[in-house]
């Protein structure tokens, strides 16, 4: 999971598609398991490797705009 290290993913945004919900209370949890403090459950990596999908589909999507297709 050290692809959630990275300094440009936005936390609470990964904490609420994970965990439903953007508190304070999921962020530091999702803080916690990408530290090493506690394990991440299955399901939890199941999401993340589905979110960090979508994330990378939804960025190479966006260099592909037709704009970039004029420089390209």
């Amino acid at each position: 999971m050290n692809w959630l290290e990275e300094p440009y993913i936005n936390l609470p945004y990964v904490a609420e598609k994970l965990y439903g919900s953007r508190s304070r209370l999921h962020t530091r949890k999702l803080q916690d398991r990408v530290r090493g403090r506690f394990p991440f459950q299955p399901w939890e990596v199941e999401r993340l490797e589905e979110l960090k999908h979508q994330i990378v589909v939804h960025l190479s999507l966006r260099n592909h705009t037709p704009e970039h297709s004029l420089i390209e």
